[in-house]
C-alpha cells in the first residue's frame, strides 16, 4: 500500500512538473466578423507587431472593467510596439458597445462573432489548458500572443495587476 501511495505521489509530481515546464499553447488562427460584416483575424489585429495583447471583456463584470481601464492606459504607453484587442463575451454589437462605453482606443471583437466555432472552442481550450485548466475563462483575463500565436503569458483575476511589469519586460 505504501508503495502505491509513493507511486501516485511521484506520478502527480511528474504531471505537475510537465504542466509547469511545458511550453504554452498555440492559439488557432481566428477570424472575427464585425458589425459591418468585415472579417479580421489575429494577423490583421496584430498590425504587423510581434505581440498581441488580448483582454477578455464580460459586460457588467467588475474584473472586466478594471482590466479594460488598465489595458486602455497601457495601450497609450505601449500601442506603438504591442497590438491590443478586446475579446467581448458576446456578439459584434456587444463588442461595439463595450468599446464605446470603455472608450477603448483599440479594436474590440465579439467572441460570438468568430466565423469558425470549432476554432473558437480550440482557442478557449488552449487558453484554459495553458493557464491552469480552470473550467472557464474569467472576464478581465489578459493573454499575450506572439507572432506565431503562441501564448507568451496569461493573467487572470488579481494577477492582472502584474500586467504593467510584464509589458515593461518585453
Amino acid at each position: 500500500m505504501k508503495g502505491i501511495l509513493v507511486l501516485l505521489v511521484l506520478v502527480g509530481a511528474c504531471f505537475s512538473a510537465y504542466k509547469f515546464l511545458a511550453p504554452p499553447g498555440t492559439a488557432p488562427e481566428l477570424v472575427f466578423e464585425d458589425s459591418a460584416g468585415q472579417e479580421m483575424g489575429w494577423r490583421e489585429l496584430r498590425e504587423g507587431k510581434r505581440h498581441l495583447l488580448a483582454v477578455f471583456l464580460l459586460p457588467g463584470c467588475s474584473l472586466s472593467e478594471f482590466s479594460a481601464e488598465l489595458v486602455g492606459d497601457l495601450h497609450q504607453q505601449y500601442g506603438n510596439s504591442v497590438a491590443f484587442v478586446g475579446l467581448a463575451f458576446g456578439t459584434a454589437p456587444v463588442a461595439d458597445r463595450m468599446k464605446r462605453d470603455h472608450a477603448l482606443g483599440f479594436p474590440v471583437v465579439g467572441l460570438r462573432a468568430i466565423t469558425d466555432p470549432f476554432a473558437g472552442q480550440e482557442f478557449f481550450d488552449t487558453v484554459r489548458d495553458a493557464y491552469g485548466g480552470s473550467p472557464g475563462i474569467y472576464g478581465g483575463t489578459v493573454i499575450m500572443l506572439n507572432d506565431q500565436n503562441e501564448m507568451v503569458f496569461g493573467l487572470a483575476q488579481g494577477d492582472v495587476r502584474e500586467l504593467p511589469d510584464r509589458l515593461a519586460a518585453l
